[in-house]
């Protein structure tokens, strides 16, 4: 069977490519046909084209086959039927699809890729005549197709004047998008969990930090990028950023890439490339204070890609002034040395504003009046693979803008959040959101105007347990499955269980765990109530007895969490 007919496999077949709709009224010679045409006798009495001979019975159904009545022990009267109509048109989809497929216009136009020549200047739309066959007639259709398409491979095509001009994502590169760019992406977030602040000389409980990450070839910075950190939103929620810095293609750096792959003993034993993450914190009098940063030599180059993750912490000692990686430390008089968050007794040079260099012994002029007063210019940020000739403004707090003369407009007015919540400032790029509001304990929602719903249970069992495990639990009204939405563990018995719902209604199932010891634990219900808004109860936890007997049937490990099962457990509880 191929397509819409079928091809016997004997020359001497009366037609070698048979129609679908007439298979089985013209037969194969050697009855290549007959697992479709199995149903077709050669009895007198039963050979008509609707009779059928089932599969496993001699018996002869007069008018059986297609009828829409299933006669056959296994259903075969009523199999390969192309021609039926009624409540059996799904049997004949092939003749459908073939249908379709001759009344369907073909307007498909894929130019070129790469093309040999420009385009013209004309980019009117050009009439196309297409050919098609439609019920045996030839029929002229005319579209509009775009020549440019597929000009600018994974970029997009822009019309300047008479010409076309490719912006390309990050990964490519080339007038055209068509080369891939040598890249490393990086992956992290800044733990907060040790880092400290002098909350009454800042007056402020929300520190800003901006990171400033950079690619560099020994002491030249080839790309940049840079994202900022709340203190107070991250210490909990920590955002994960990602991003991509590119290698420069200067003819300076392919020469010295072409020469560092021909030497094997150079990618083995130095590494020149590196990434350093730089930590200011912005305060609100404008203030910028350089903390101090993050250091990783990267141990082989990029084939083409690489990728690097990391977390950005700050050691539990670097406030302890008894520790001091600079007490010896050999930077000029235009920098001032800082110790390194990455590596123990290890420093680095930071150059004053304005200055560069290995020594920070040059100084870039423009710095004196390309930023804004309140900024800090970096003079040796000249990033190359942009082709950029301008220092970098790293700008203060509430300001932005490539020379930092911009500033965030103040959407944090007094009753912005309800229910005594504190509004935030974001640097979102995007403009979505502009502000957060972080809520008191029992509020949440956009502006902290939803109230949580509140759940107390006091457990009136007595029992000696080493720990108690307590999860809260909504049931999938789909799959039927538990998700969990809080857990927690406390030591001992909890007698008393205390939780703030984020919700409508309370989660309907509270699970609890007794652990004897660290092997043996017992299962208990502490209630099962469907939409319910507030529970205070005091109670008896109900046990579940054959908790432990459903987990070694279906194999579960003791240590997983538990999902679906526990649904057959609360059907006779509930």
């Amino acid at each position: 069977m191929k397509g819409y007919s079928f091809r016997c496999n004997s020359a001497l077949a009366l037609s070698l490519c048979m129609a679908y709709a007439y298979l089985c009224e013209n037969r194969c010679k050697n009855r290549d046909d007959q697992p479709i045409c199995f149903y077709r006798s050669t009895i007198g009495n039963c050979s008509a084209p609707t009779d059928v001979t089932c599969l496993n019975s001699a018996q002869c159904i007069k008018g059986g086959r297609c009828d829409g009545s299933l006669d056959c022990p296994y259903d075969e009267d009523e199999f390969w039927c192309p021609r039926t109509t009624g409540n059996f048109e799904k049997s004949y989809y092939r003749q459908i699809k073939h249908r379709n497929d001759v009344d369907r216009t073909f307007d498909l136009h894929i130019p070129s890729y790469p093309q040999s020549h420009r385009l013209s200047v004309d980019f009117q739309r050009l009439q196309t005549t297409i050919r098609t066959k439609k019920f045996g007639r030839t029929v002229l259709q005319y579209e509009s197709i775009l020549r440019d398409s597929f000009w600018c491979n994974r970029g997009v095509a822009v019309h300047v004047n008479d010409a076309i001009e490719c912006f390309c994502p990050p990964t490519y590169y080339g007038k055209r998008c068509e080369y891939f760019s040598d890249r490393i992406t990086v992956v992290t977030h800044l733990d907060l969990s040790h880092f400290q602040f002098d909350i009454a000389m800042n007056n402020d409980t929300n520190v800003f930090i901006k990171i400033l990450v950079t690619l560099r070839h020994e002491y030249n910075i080839l790309d940049w990028h840079e994202f900022h950190v709340q203190s107070l939103i991250e210490i909990n929620e920590p955002v994960k950023h990602k991003f991509h810095l590119l290698c420069s293609r200067s003819p300076l750096h392919l020469k010295i890439k072409q020469e560092r792959q021909t030497s094997r003993q150079k990618i083995f034993h130095e590494h020149p490339y590196s990434i350093r993450f730089e930590a200011f914190e912005l305060q609100t009098n404008q203030t910028i204070v350089e903390l101090r940063a993050w250091h990783y030599p990267i141990y082989f180059d990029f084939l083409p890609s690489f990728r690097f993750a990391t977390m950005l912490r700050f050691p539990s000692d670097y406030n302890n002034v008894s520790i001091d990686s600079c007490r010896r430390h050999r930077c000029q008089r235009n920098s001032i040395c800082r110790p390194l968050f990455s590596t123990k007794n290890l420093y680095y040079c930071s150059c004053k504003q304005g200055y560069y260099g290995q020594y920070c012994q040059f100084y870039n002029d423009q710095c004196s009046v390309y930023c804004s007063p309140s900024s800090l210019c970096k003079g040796d940020y000249f990033i190359q693979s942009h082709g950029l000739e301008q220092p970098l403004c790293i700008c203060p707090r509430d300001r932005y803008g490539p020379r930092c003369h911009l500033r965030f407009n103040s959407f944090c007015s007094k009753d912005r959040c309800q229910n005594n919540g504190t509004c935030l400032y974001t640097y979102d790029w995007s403009g979505e959101t502009h502000y957060r509001c972080v809520c008191q304990d029992h509020f949440y929602g956009n502006v902290c105007d939803l109230e949580k719903v509140p759940i107390n249970i006091r457990l009136s069992t007595i029992e000696n347990v080493r720990a108690t495990t307590i999860q809260f639990y909504e049931i999938n009204k789909q799959s039927f499955q538990l998700d969990i939405v809080h857990q927690t563990v406390q030591s001992g018995l909890a007698e008393y269980i205390y939780y703030k719902h984020i919700g409508e209604v309370v989660p309907p199932l509270c699970l609890l765990k007794f652990y004897d010891d660290l092997f043996s634990f017992r299962y208990f219900i502490g209630y099962f109530w469907l939409s319910v808004n507030t529970i205070n109860i005091t109670r008896n936890p109900w046990f579940c007895p054959k908790a432990n007997t459903y987990i070694e049937k279906l194999n579960i490990s003791k240590c997983s969490s538990t999902k679906n099962f526990f649904l057959l457990l609360l059907l006779p509880i509930s």
